[in-house]
């Protein structure tokens, strides 16, 4: 019981944090640049462009602002972008090539650690209901 107040307590305080962060024009014009190429392999010189900093102070910041790096951002949002794309009824290969995986086998093993099942059985799952 003490764990799951525990647990609970946690959550409020992130979502306190989450709310009351300040918005930086810099890195929500990133994460804008991110998303724009979601579809394209992205660079941390191009980002580094995109923010005026140096790569190295963007990696620092970047986590700082979103608490990942910016590679792990990308990769989150386009597996995301990817189950969207599923749930919609879009083919795994098509998904796989859209969302800029080279290949099946790379997206399964990107998309089975994040939400537990392979696209195939997630796709199989949505059919079903």
């Amino acid at each position: 019981m003490y764990e799951f107040a525990e647990c609970l307590a946690h959550k409020e305080r992130l979502k306190t944090d989450t709310t009351t962060r300040i918005k930086d024009p810099v890195f929500e014009r990133v994460r804008d640049y991110l998303h724009s190429h979601v579809t394209e392999e992205v660079s941390l010189d191009e980002l580094s462009q995109v923010a005026q900093m140096s790569k190295y102070h963007l990696l620092r910041r970047f986590r700082d602002y979103f608490g990942m790096t910016p590679h792990q951002y990308w990769q989150n949002y386009r597996i995301n972008r990817a189950k969207e794309a599923l749930e919609l009824g879009m083919s795994l290969a098509d998904v796989a090539f859209t969302f800029g995986f080279s290949d099946l086998s790379y997206f399964n093993r990107r998309f089975k650690p994040v939400f537990g099942i392979t696209p195939y059985q997630f796709r199989r799952n949505l059919l079903r209901t």
